[in-house]
């Protein structure tokens, strides 16, 4: 801008505007995620043993499965109580004795009634077929199973609520349906494209291997002090985390013996009914059995699992199936692969002690 302008702008702000204004030739530039040479073998094994192209199959669901589902949808949004939508009639009247005084206005209601509004049916069934991703032919059964009563009378209540209530229960059984019924196949297929790069600069830092800038996490932290799992953590010079608690968890956890490397990991990016799913962390843990376990480790600061969305619990729960479909693939192999959630105040130690 010309000097004019920028002077103009910054007579806006406090006297000290340069502390506040963040200067563009003054902003820092990220480093590359290089991972410590000690570490990284073990980080690609794990990677390697859990970075697979697989995809997930849904079993073909029976006449009689379809119709316990319809069944259960139909049951849950009859029990749902669609409140009416209540038109009130208030008479205000002003006394002119007190005009700019307290009670100048004086209101009463003097009538209230329900009222109903008219149900487009074939518009309600198209937008949860929209809501829901659900061909219209389902929607159709599940709507056809509803009571006349239900129809009639409590949707008429209020139709908008009644379109988001019922979208939530569909989405939540089919949820429920799918998570019993889906599988993960393709473990034995090949890898997905590799993320580890070698730095090919004329620098110190040649030959070295690194991730890029901002594949594990949005934000980046210099490392310039001390932290427990400090010798464990696999990059170098750098924490890459997506939320405080991310980076509290790298910054506070303790040290436990059985860990031999500890990180973030890359977009893993496994396939789910409700999107791509990327877990946060991951452990080698030596076993006292004498097998290596992959620990890889969901961090959610909610205060319980029930606080998670829907749709990201959804996630979490598919991609457990992911896992327990690799821990099948490496039964055999002297590799354990554990998948766990750590929820706000879980330790460390439980998480390993389970795995």
């Amino acid at each position: 801008m010309p000097e004019e302008q920028v002077k103009a702008i910054e007579s806006l702000f406090a006297t000290d505007t340069n502390t506040y204004v963040q200067k563009a030739d003054k902003k820092k530039e990220k480093k590359k995620v290089f991972i410590k040479a000690t570490h990284l073998q073990e980080f690609q094994n794990l990677w390697n043993a859990i970075n697979k192209n697989a995809f997930y199959v849904l079993e073909t669901l029976t006449a009689e499965q379809e119709s316990q589902l319809i069944q259960n949808i139909k049951t849950q949004i009859e029990a749902v109580n669609i409140e009416e939508i209540l038109l009130q009639t208030i008479r205000a009247e002003l006394n002119v004795n007190k005009i700019g005084e307290q009670g100048e206005i004086t209101e009463r209601l003097t009538d209230t009634v329900s009222y109903k509004s008219k149900v487009d049916y074939l518009e309600l069934v198209r937008t949860l077929s929209n809501n829901t991703k659900t061909p219209i032919s389902f929607v159709v059964k599940i709507f056809n199973a509803l009571s006349d009563d239900f129809k009639t009378k409590m949707l008429c209540n209020n139709p908008e609520q009644a379109q988001r209530e019922i979208s939530e229960i569909i989405n939540k059984n089919l949820i429920a349906m799918l998570k019993a019924n889906i599988k993960y196949d393709g473990i034995n297929g090949t890898g997905l494209p590799n993320v580890f790069k070698t730095d090919v600069s004329a620098g110190s830092t040649r030959g070295k291997t690194y991730l890029d800038t901002g594949s594990v996490g949005k934000f980046q932290k210099d490392i310039s002090g001390d932290f427990s799992l400090k010798t464990k953590w696999v990059f170098e010079e750098v924490i890459e985390y997506d939320s405080d608690f991310e980076l509290e968890i790298v910054e506070q956890d303790p040290d436990i013996d059985s860990i031999e490397i500890f990180g973030k990991l890359p977009r893993l990016k496994i396939k789910t009914p409700l999107g791509d799913y990327n877990p946060d962390f991951c452990y080698a843990i030596k076993s006292t059995e004498g097998n290596k376990i992959f620990l890889v480790v969901e961090a959610k600061g909610y205060k319980s699992s029930t606080e998670i969305p829907v749709d990201e619990k959804g996630k979490i729960d598919f991609a457990k199936k992911y896992f327990e479909a690799l821990g099948e693939h490496y039964k055999h192999q002297n590799i354990k692969i554990s998948f766990k959630e750590r929820i706000n105040k879980t330790q460390l130690a439980a998480l390993i002690n389970n795995a």
